[in-house]
């Protein structure tokens, strides 16, 4: 019998580890100047989705913009043989959701602050998306009841 211990014979992977099987090929990467020229190919592209995601053309090219330092940033990690619109546009869509989440939370904490020293302002913060859009009903009058007569103001 041998008594040769089960980690000699094999490596163990986990899905969190960062360090490949020596037995797996290398994933090829693209170059610097291969890389560029997919992203420049993708920017109008992402635009478009950007503006479908934000309805505001500044927020868009803001969205596009900070995309594409995020994919130049983890190039490496984009590999040969995938599908480079793919994995651009998942970029932008997360860029999407982190932004609108952290409006979202500091709108809340402006909330929060307002309603605990009053020195908190909307102003201060940029306002909801959905505040320069119209509404498509009038505003609410308020009703009020003095003696007998109703009053809408």
């Amino acid at each position: 019998m041998s008594t040769s211990s089960r980690s000699d014979d094999r490596s163990t992977s986990y899905a969190g580890d960062a360090v490949a099987p020596a037995s797996a090929p290398a994933q090829e990467q693209v170059s610097d100047q291969e890389f560029e020229a997919l992203l420049i190919d993708m920017l109008e592209p992402a635009y478009r989705l950007g503006f479908r995601l934000t309805n505001d053309k500044q927020d868009a090219e803001d969205l596009v913009q900070e995309a594409a330092l995020r994919a130049f940033r983890f190039r490496h990690t984009f590999q040969r043989g995938s599908s480079f619109k793919a994995w651009f546009y998942r970029i932008v869509i997360n860029q999407f959701y982190t932004g609108t989440r952290r409006k979202r939370n500091t709108t809340t904490r402006c909330a929060l602050a307002s309603t605990a020293a009053g020195t908190c302002s909307r102003s201060n913060f940029g306002t909801s998306p959905r505040s320069s859009v119209s509404s498509p009903h009038p505003p609410r009058r308020k009703a009020t009841h003095d003696a007998g007569s109703l009053h809408l103001s």
